[in-house]
């Protein structure tokens, strides 16, 4: 429990078994210096363990947040949440705080937990139950002396909602199952690659909710950072479609992908549509304006692995350079920006990469940046940008952005 000025936790409060029989036990804590009790069931069905959280409020209580996790072994690494997938990173030595590896999930209610495959932890689900509009689901790693994975869930109400009335509150149901059937989790994963991956040749494109798209040469990462993304400069800032959208699931309909998703700050949609072509993906943006809407410039960009070295378009070639561990800006590397219809780009032992254009090439302007030492990425974009004077014009409707494609070649 969060307050203005202080944590306190279920662990300092004074409990008694209320009830139990052979498969449940129900108890209830006393919170030291609160209004509060906690009331904890915990049973036991057919391998699910379902933990029911209820408050009772003796009298009205203003909480800034109130969460609940659940802490499992270092060995688990990589995690489903909703619709995304995560590898959580390592723990530093030096680590003294907790800290997420996921944006925080309102739309989730499930995630699973994969170890690794040598160890004899078992895959791990929970699914969490409320009828609360505020929750949100969160993967943390620990403090290094802690050591654990952290599935958080937190309830924040807004001050128009507080304080909470006295009375009994139903608040949460978990449901873990600590040791889940191969078979299920092999189905999980089957419906989860059906949403998420395309596979042409030798083109792999993992679709991701956060609403950007990996790209893999088999099973060989070809992107890093941001991936294929769609950037977008309004009202004289950039942004792009990682951080700035929240992203309804995918769907699949025959050997399309689609993903739509609305701007967190401003009067418009994006609309993905995915397709195999021969090793490769067809990628079309389309922006639908709520209202009239104004647009500096957009782009469609590849983050690519440092391997790659060199690119090309139809005026003008050159070799990316080293990262400058002082450099943290992108660094535009052409000298022509007229409009081309490709980008390509070659590293040793690396597929040739070929950004390219299906309509209005004219607009289009291909251009070659290195992003900052931290980001340490090779970054090929086509861009629009206005003819003239002033902004791009979007009037409300629905508008195709970027038709293009995303094809390997030879290896160099």
């Amino acid at each position: 429990f969060k307050f203005l000025h202080g944590v306190q936790q279920a662990l300092d409060a004074e409990w008694h078994v209320a009830e139990q029989g052979e498969h449940f036990c129900a108890a209830v804590g006393e919170m030291p210096n609160l209004n509060v009790r906690v009331h904890w069931r915990t049973e036991l069905e057919d391998g699910t363990i379902v933990c029911t959280l209820a408050l009772e409020c003796t009298a009205p209580m203003k909480f800034e947040c109130i969460t609940v996790q659940v802490l499992l072994p270092l060995a688990y690494r990589r995690f489903y949440l909703g619709d995304l997938e995560h590898e959580a990173p390592c723990i530093a030595p030096g680590q003294l705080d907790w800290q997420p590896f996921t944006l925080s999930m309102h739309a989730a209610r499930t995630c699973l937990a994969v170890p690794e495959p040598e160890g004899a932890a078992k895959p791990f689900s929970i699914k969490a139950e409320t009828h609360a509009p505020y929750a949100a689901l969160t993967l943390l790693n620990s403090d290094f002396v802690t050591g654990a994975r952290v599935i958080d869930c937190t309830f924040t109400a807004p001050s128009s909602e507080a304080p909470m009335a006295a009375g009994r509150h139903e608040l949460l149901v978990l449901r873990l199952t600590p040791a889940l059937h191969e078979s299920v989790l092999a189905e999980h994963l089957r419906d989860w690659e059906a949403r998420r991956v395309l596979r042409s040749g030798r083109m792999k494109a993992v679709l991701s909710g956060e609403g950007y798209i990996a790209l893999y040469e088999d099973e060989r990462p070809l992107t890093r950072s941001l991936h294929v993304h769609f950037a977008y400069c309004i009202n004289h800032v950039w942004s792009h479609s990682r951080l700035t959208m929240a992203w309804s699931p995918s769907e699949r309909d025959g050997d399309c992908l689609r993903l739509s998703g609305a701007s967190t700050r401003l009067p418009f949609k994006q609309h993905w549509e995915l397709r195999p072509v021969d090793d490769g993906i067809a990628w079309r943006v389309y922006i639908e304006a709520l209202e009239p809407l104004d647009v500096q410039e957009y782009s469609a960009g590849v983050a690519l692995e440092p391997g790659y070295s060199s690119w090309r378009t139809a005026h003008e070639s050159g070799a990316f350079p080293a990262f400058d561990p002082e450099e943290e800006r992108w660094l535009h590397l052409n000298r022509n920006f007229a409009p081309a219809p490709e980008i390509t780009v070659e590293g040793e032992g690396l597929p040739t990469l070929r950004l390219s254009t299906e309509s209005e090439a004219e607009q289009l302007r291909m251009t070659a940046v290195n992003t900052g030492f931290s980001e340490g990425a090779r970054v090929i974009q086509a861009i629009a940008a206005p003819g003239g004077p002033g902004p791009i014009h979007l009037a409300p409707g629905k508008h195709l952005c970027f038709d293009g494609r995303i094809t390997l070649g030879g290896t160099a």
